[in-house]
């Protein structure tokens, strides 16, 4: 990799490895490969973590921060606990009700985790 592309990488915020989509899921973790639209959408999340009553749940934020870009699926790669899932199904539900209900749903549908409010 050139030093200008490790630059822009790191610029970036991702973490440059060469041909690798990031490292493997830890014991207790799921690969969930997320578009676009559902980062953005967890990205408002966790950033408004300070704001909520219920907030991200702990090591989300991390998780979205590194998370990996894959161009050829054009899908963003994370590692995630149960936990975590249920809390970004949490995150899309919120978007759901501000916005669009897209990303919830593709969630529910790809990864069969969903919120509701029988489910606080």
């Amino acid at each position: 990799m050139s030093a200008i592309g490790h630059d822009l990488l790191a610029y970036a915020g991702v973490r440059p490895t060469p041909m690798s989509l990031g490292p493997e899921a830890a014991p207790g973790q799921r690969l969930v490969e997320l578009a676009p639209s559902q980062v953005t959408a967890l990205r408002v999340f966790v950033g408004l973590a300070g704001e909520l009553k219920s907030p991200p749940a702990t090591g989300l934020a991390e998780q979205v921060r590194t998370a990996v870009y894959d161009r050829g699926a054009r899908r963003w790669r994370l590692h995630l606990t149960q936990e975590q899932m249920e809390s970004v199904a949490y995150g899309f539900w919120l978007h759901r009700l501000t916005g669009s209900a897209a990303e919830a749903n593709r969630f529910g549908r790809d990864y069969r985790v969903h919120y509701s409010l029988g489910s606080e």
